[in-house]
């Protein structure tokens, strides 16, 4: 059995979960937009799964807990980012094992245009180049920057000036995220109808005033209390149909592997088209309520109540998919029962 992490966090915010399940993982980020391969990530007691490296190639851990009202400026962080800036005129990267697959990043015009009508508005907002997250310093004692740095646990590296390095940075952004001005659904919605305008306008604009086809306007997803635009088309569900096309080539890692062979596990909006793609898919019991729909069926059990262990044993033990008996507990031992109470 092969697992994939299908998820909108950043890389190094999925990776931090490969770790707490102690597999090694493929994983698909950003909705849709990166993939990496299984790098033994899982398997290295001694990995960072967000370190900076810096110019003598030493590397700064980032995974420590960081208190909410320091996250956004980590002094570390931002020394090691300078150092790097200064002696190689490269920004730094995240390493955290594995190849990259794919990747579909933000086009360029969109994400400046996104910034640009941000900081007229006073909205902050966050970018993600090469896996790492950044913030303006104008933003970075906002609640809505801090809050977001907590839930994902992964850093800020904070910028005197990040449209100028938006606009100079040799790699896109994966994706540009805007927060409300405050924590209310109405302003996220508002927030949600205002890009989606904007995108459309930009991409009317097209390149050299040639406009874009509906099929490359920019995807716009709603979340909690912030907005984030991604590269046209992008979701978990073709996310996933790109690593399927991978893994299952015929010279890939599991030739003949199709998405009959995927068995999905969701329940935000964002998994809707990731359980519509997979062969199986199972809603857990506290989805949201289009996500369940669209899935082959519903588990009784919530995310809070091992929904997926469970799933997975049931399916296993009907000779749905086969993996070594010795890592499944047996019914009613001990094991699965601590299993089902994690």
């Amino acid at each position: 059995m092969t697992v994939v992490i299908a998820t909108g966090r950043m890389t190094p915010g999925a990776v931090l979960h490969e770790h707490a399940i102690g597999l090694d993982c493929y994983v698909v980020t950003y909705n849709g937009a990166r993939a990496l391969t299984r790098g033994g990530r899982a398997g290295d007691q001694h990995h960072n799964p967000t370190r900076v490296l810096l110019p003598d190639r030493t590397e700064v851990p980032f995974d420590r807990p960081i208190p909410a009202a320091a996250l956004a400026e980590d002094d570390a962080c931002r020394a090691a980012s300078a150092a790097f800036l200064a002696k190689t005129g490269v920004p730094p990267a995240v390493s955290i094992g594995g190849d990259v697959i794919f990747h579909t990043p933000l086009p360029l015009p969109v994400s400046i245009g996104l910034v640009e009508w941000a900081l007229e508005r006073g909205l902050p907002f966050n970018l993600y180049i090469d896996d790492v997250l950044y913030c303006d310093r104008r933003f970075k004692d906002t609640v809505s920057i801090q809050m977001y740095g907590c839930l994902g646990q992964v850093p800020h590296v904070v910028l005197d000036d990040a449209l100028h390095f938006l606009r100079n940075h040799p790699s896109p952004s994966t994706k540009v995220i805007l927060f409300t001005e405050d924590l209310k659904h109405s302003a996220t919605v508002a927030l949600e109808a205002s890009m989606r305008k904007l995108v459309r306008q930009i991409a009317e604009a097209g390149a050299g005033g040639v406009p874009l086809p509906d099929a490359e306007v920019p995807t716009v997803v709603p979340a909690q209390f912030f907005v984030e635009a991604l590269a046209p088309g992008i979701n978990k569900g073709q996310g996933l149909r790109k690593l399927m096309a991978v893994l299952g080539a015929p010279d890939g890692p599991l030739p003949g592997t199709t998405v009959d062979n995927v068995v999905a596990f969701g329940d935000g909006e964002n998994d809707l088209e990731f359980l519509q793609y997979a062969g199986l898919s199972v809603a857990m019991a506290n989805a949201h309520e289009t996500t369940a729909k669209g899935a082959t069926y519903q588990s009784a059990f919530t995310n809070r109540e091992a929904a997926v262990a469970r799933e997975l044993l049931a399916l296993w033990r009907a000779g749905q998919f086969v993996v070594d008996a010795s890592l499944a507990p047996a019914e009613g031992s001990e094991e699965e029962l601590a299993l089902l109470s994690e």
